[in-house]
């Protein structure tokens, strides 16, 4: 869902991936405070930093 690299919905992840919202939202923090993601708390979004592409081009990769 990450890899396009925009800006996505915390509710909205929470509801595809059948978690709770504040599990989401406890995994956003965590992976904002180690560099992962940037999280903007006031929209309640988060997207992945490019730097971390390798993460989700290996899934992509390995789904081909």
């Amino acid at each position: 869902m990450l890899s396009d690299y925009k800006w996505h919905n915390l509710r909205e992840i929470a509801k595809i991936m059948k978690v709770k919202y504040e599990k989401v939202v406890e995994v956003a923090k965590l992976f904002e405070k180690v560099g992962i993601v940037q999280y903007d708390k006031k929209r309640d979004n988060i997207r992945i930093n490019e730097e971390w592409n390798f993460l989700v081009e290996e899934k992509r990769n390995s789904t081909r």
